[in-house]
């Protein structure tokens, strides 16, 4: 069953959140399901706490996701580490990521309270932020002159994406584009649901999932069909395929 507002499918989006350093000596095909194993746990993260419907069944945790963003993740080949916290990075066995899901929650849980707390201040600010648009939307835009590739897109062009901007950074700006797509589109206002879409698709499919959740709503992608703009069709397609195809 599909996380609402994400219909089912099976095309591709470039952009995910990665694990920053891998063994030389893992083979391709083993990195390739620890890599798409670990997109399915950070994705799963992202939905609602009380979705037990799609995924392992577990519900997501925005808030281990937040924290998860801000830290670095290194994958080691090894049969004796699950996950192994430090003071900057996290890393995770390859056999550890190959098992359920669930289990991989379960130990994630366990293991979270040793993550420390300098790396969860942040995320708790912006979870908070999340639930409140308004409060980060009318701070930047009184500020708009320092985000000249935001403004060039709410001025009604394209956004111009800055990768090397940190996730929590980057969920910001996709938080900003999609509250402004939920005010047009509230008004009527179909215009830049193709613009939106290809600035949306500049973003991890974790960011995506965050800012349509919260911004966008079930609600707003049935009532305006946003699922027949091609760009909104493919991203939405392959995040509902991410969360719901693999347990």
């Amino acid at each position: 069953m599909s996380e609402p507002g994400l219909p089912s499918g099976h095309t591709p989006t470039p952009h995910i959140m990665k694990l920053n350093s891998v063994p030389s000596d893992i083979p391709k095909q083993e990195l390739r399901w620890c890599q798409e194993q670990f997109q399915r746990l950070t994705l799963e993260l992202g939905i609602r706490k009380n979705n037990e419907h799609v995924g392992s069944g577990l519900g997501g945790n925005n808030f281990q996701l937040l924290v998860l963003m801000g830290l670095q993740h290194r994958l080691v080949r090894s049969r004796h580490i699950q996950i192994r916290i430090t003071d900057q990075d996290i890393t995770w066995g390859s056999e550890y990521l190959l098992q359920s899901m669930s289990k991989i929650r379960r130990k994630l849980d366990e293991t979270f309270p040793a993550i420390q707390q300098k790396h969860k201040v942040m995320a708790a600010a912006i979870e908070g932020m999340l639930r409140h648009p308004g409060s980060y939307y009318g701070s930047i835009m009184e500020h708009k002159e320092s985000f000249p590739g935001l403004m060039s897109y709410l001025a009604g062009g394209e956004y111009r994406h800055d990768p090397s901007m940190p996730l929590h950074e980057q969920l910001l700006m996709a938080m900003v584009i999609t509250a402004n797509l939920a005010t047009q589109l509230d008004r009527g206002d179909l215009s830049r649901m193709g613009a939106s879409g290809r600035a949306m698709s500049n973003f991890c499919g974790e960011i995506i999932l965050l800012s349509v959740r919260m911004n966008i709503q079930i609600d707003r992608l049935v009532q305006h069909n946003m699922d027949e703009d091609r760009v909104w069709y493919s991203i939405l397609m392959k995040i509902n395929r991410e969360i719901d195809g693999h347990n």
